[in-house]
């Protein structure tokens, strides 16, 4: 099953959850750096190792 992509620059995405961009980019960084999303300019992808495992 493929990563799910977040459809949001990095300003709208911090003015969809209401916090500042430089915020944002703080734990963006934090979360790239425990392998908890993946990051290229303003493109967002959640890995697998932060998805939950499919019920079954």
């Amino acid at each position: 099953m493929p990563s799910p992509a977040i459809p949001f620059d990095r300003q709208a995405l911090a003015d969809y959850l209401g916090v500042d961009r430089s915020a944002l980019s703080k734990e963006l960084g934090k979360m790239r750096r425990e392998g908890l999303v993946e990051t290229r300019k303003n493109h967002f992808r959640l890995l697998s190792s932060a998805c939950p495992p499919e019920e079954q």
